[in-house]
């Protein structure tokens, strides 16, 4: 999301480590503890991102999901090569 972020605003602003914390740590995992579970998955921060303002932003996030998910399955099918052995 941040990388999203980094490219929609101008080249000068910044994104602080305040604010980076705020939607990672503290808005979705407050979701979650409220929905009882340890994990903050992707619609948590979906969700944090469009309630701090940012909403315009994430059709460009799900874009750029899809693409890396995508990538990740191509990765994850794609024959795996032996283990080299070690010669001592």
């Amino acid at each position: 999301m941040i990388r999203i972020m980094h490219r929609n605003f101008p080249l000068h602003a910044k994104i602080s480590n305040d604010a980076k914390e705020t939607v990672y740590e503290y808005e979705a995992n407050d979701r979650c503890h409220k929905e009882q579970r340890n994990t903050i998955c992707v619609e948590d921060v979906i969700l944090v991102v469009n309630k701090l303002g940012f909403g315009n932003y994430i059709e460009r996030f799900n874009i750029f999901l899809l693409r890396y998910r995508k990538g990740e399955n191509e990765r994850s099918l794609a024959p795996k090569e032996p283990n080299a052995r070690h010669v001592m």
